[in-house]
C-alpha cells in the first residue's frame, strides 16, 4: 500500500494521466484478477478463472478462436476416415523445459485426463475408448460411438509431458508463455517461450495481478498500474468510462449463474422448495441491480450462444403466492430456515437473493467464502444451498450436462461437478442419446429435451446468464473472447502517450 500510495501522490502532483501512461506502459503487462488459480495442474480442477489463466501456459490439439471456431493447435491437421476413428497430425513444438512434444506425450495427456480419478475433465472425454501413437507424430482417437463433437471437448483438454506427476506444482507446457514466479493469492507471472512454435509473443513479460476487490481493481486501472481489469461489475463501469485512458469492453458470455441445491439432503430434496424458490425469483430486478441490465434473465442452465439452447424455455414470472403455497405444502407453513453458500466474488449476489427468498416465507442467512474456499467445499460436498456459475466452454450444452447434471459416473467421465447431487435415469438416457446421434437436428431436439427435464426437476435454479465486461487502458489492443479466457499471446500495447 505504501508504495503505491507514494506512486499514486507523484502522479496527482504531476500529470496525472501521463505518469499513468508511462508506467502501464513498461516493461511488463498487468491484468488485474478477482481470484487466484486453485492450481497448476490442468487436468485436477475445470475452474473457468483457473483456465483463463493457464490457457497460455498450456495448449490442446485443437483450439478456439474468439468466438469459438475451430482451429489447428498442437495438431496442425486431423482427419475421420470412419465415425469412430480420428487421427491427428502433430505439428513440431517443445515443452517449456525443452524437449520436443512427441505422440507420447499427447496419449499420456489424454489417458490421464480422461481416467485418473482425480480429474476434472474426463467428462471431456468420456466418449474415448482409446488413444494411441501412430509413428512420433501421429495419435489416433477411438471413440466408443460416433461423437462429431470431439474436436470441441478436445480443445479443453492440456497436453502435458509424458510422466508428469499425479499433481503438477511446476507447470510445464508448450504455451506461448512459461511460469516465472507464483505467489499464491496475490499473484502469477509469465514470460514468453522463446521456443514457442507460434512465434514470440510481442508482450515478454505478463503478470496476473489478485485483487479479490472490485473497486480496488478499477482504481489500479484508472491509476495506469495495470492494463486489463476482469469481472468488471456494474457498479464500477461508469468511473472506468470517466477515467482518461480508459475504456470498457464486453461482450455476451457462455456463463450462467445458478441457485444449486442438494437435492439429497432435507429439506431442499422436496421439489416443492425447489420450485417455491424458483417461483419466488425476480429474474428481471436482479439482471437491473446487479448488472446494470447487462445481462439477460433465463430459465435454463445454458446461455443462448451455446448448442443446445431451448428458446421456448422462458424464465420463471415471480408469483410469491403461489410460492407460498408451495412452502406451506411441503410442511413448513411458518417458513423455512436456509444457508445460502457462495463465493466473496458474488457477495451482491447473495444480499439480493436472500431479500427476494424472504418475501416468500424463506429466512436465509448467507455465508461467503473466498473462491478457492468455496471451490473446495463444493468439491466435498458441503453446502446444501450455493451460489455457482457454469459455463459451456465449447459452446456445447454437453459441457454442463454431463459434467453438472449428469448421474456421477466417475468411470464413465460424467457428474464431475455433480454438486447437486442430482440422479434422474431418464435424464441420463436422453443425454446417452444425444452423444450417438450422428445427426445434427435430431441431437439439438434430444439436448433441448434434456434440458427440459432439468427444468422440471430443478437441481439447479437458474438466475440469468452473464455478459463478460472488462476494463481496459485506450492502448491495449485486444478483443474478448466468448469463453472469457485471458489469452496473452493475441495482446498488444502501443507506446503512444495520451493528451
Amino acid at each position: 500500500m505504501g508504495a503505491r500510495g507514494g506512486a499514486a501522490l507523484v502522479c496527482a502532483m504531476a500529470a496525472a494521466v501521463g505518469c499513468a501512461r508511462e508506467r502501464a506502459s513498461g516493461p511488463q503487462l498487468s491484468i488485474a484478477v478477482a481470484t487466484d488459480v486453485v492450481s497448476l495442474d490442468p487436468h485436477l480442477q475445470n475452474d473457468l478463472a483457473t483456465q483463463a489463466i493457464l490457457g497460455n501456459l498450456y495448449e490442446a490439439l485443437v483450439s478456439f478462436d474468439a468466438d469459438m471456431r475451430v482451429l489447428p493447435a498442437l495438431a496442425e491437421r486431423w482427419e475421420s476416415p470412419d465415425e469412430l476413428t480420428w487421427r491427428f497430425r502433430l505439428r513440431e513444438a517443445s515443452f517449456h523445459d525443452g524437449r520436443k512434444m512427441s505422440a507420447r506425450d499427447v496419449v499420456f495427456s489424454l489417458h490421464r485426463a480422461a481416467r485418473d480419478p482425480k480429474s476434472k475433465m474426463s467428462g471431456y472425454l468420456a466418449t474415448m475408448r482409446e488413444a494411441r501413437t501412430v509413428g512420433a507424430r501421429m495419435v489416433e482417437i477411438t471413440t466408443v460411438r460416433s461423437y462429431p463433437i470431439l474436436l470441441n471437448k478436445l480443445a479443453v483438454v492440456a497436453i502435458v509431458p509424458d510422466g508428469s506427476p499425479a499433481e503438477i506444482r511446476e507447470p510445464v507446457g508448450t504455451g506461448a508463455y512459461r511460469l516465472a514466479r507464483r505467489a499464491p493469492g496475490e499473484s502469477v507471472e509469465l514470460e514468453a517461450f522463446e521456443g514457442y512454435w507460434g512465434g514470440m509473443a510481442a508482450e515478454r513479460r505478463a503478470r496476473f495481478l489478485v485483487v479479490p476487490d472490485l473497486a480496488r481493481r478499477v482504481d489500479l486501472l484508472r491509476q495506469g498500474e495495470v492494463d486489463l481489469v476482469s469481472r468488471l461489475g456494474v457498479e464500477e463501469f461508469s468511473r472506468v468510462q470517466a477515467a482518461p485512458g480508459c475504456r470498457v469492453a464486453s461482450r455476451p458470455g457462455l456463463t450462467v449463474y445458478n441457485l444449486g441445491a442438494r437435492v439429497d439432503r432435507a429439506p431442499l430434496s422436496d421439489v416443492r422448495l425447489r420450485r417455491a424458490i424458483d417461483l419466488a425469483l425476480d429474474r428481471p430486478a436482479m439482471v437491473r441491480a446487479l448488472l446494470g441490465g447487462r445481462g439477460i434473465p433465463v430459465g435454463q442452465s445454458i446461455s443462448p450462444p451455446v448448442f443446445g439452447y431451448a428458446p421456448d424455455i422462458a424464465p420463471t414470472e415471480r408469483d410469491l403466492a403461489a410460492a407460498r403455497r408451495l412452502v406451506a405444502a411441503a410442511g413448513f407453513p411458518d417458513g423455512v430456515e436456509l444457508t445460502l453458500e457462495h463465493a466473496s466474488t458474488v457477495a451482491s449476489y447473495g444480499a439480493v437473493i436472500a431479500g427476494q427468498l424472504g418475501e416468500a416465507g424463506f429466512r436465509v442467512k448467507t455465508t461467503v467464502w473466498p473462491w478457492t474456499e468455496f471451490y473446495q467445499r463444493l468439491l466435498a460436498g458441503h453446502p446444501d444451498f450455493f451460489i455457482v456459475g457454469f459455463t459451456c466452454d465449447t459452446a456445447d450444452a454437453t459441457d454442463m450436462l454431463d459434467l453438472v447434471l449428469h448421474s456421477r459416473d466417475p468411470g464413465a467421465g460424467y457428474g464431475a461437478h455433480n454438486f447437486s447431487h442430482y440422479a434422474n435415469p431418464r435424464f441420463d438416457l436422453i443425454l446417452q442419446r444425444s452423444g450417438e446421434t450422428p445427426r445434427v437436428a435430431e441431437r439439438l431436439d434430444l439436448l433441448r429435451d434434456a434440458i427440459r427435464v432439468a427444468k422440471e426437476d430443478l437441481p439447479l435454479i437458474p438466475l440469468f446468464a452473464l455478459e463478460s465486461a472488462y476494463g481496459m487502458r485506450d492502448d491495449l489492443a485486444w478483443e474478448p473472447r466468448l469463453d472469457q479466457k485471458l489469452h496473452v499471446y493475441p495482446m498488444r500495447r502501443s507506446t503512444k502517450h495520451f493528451r
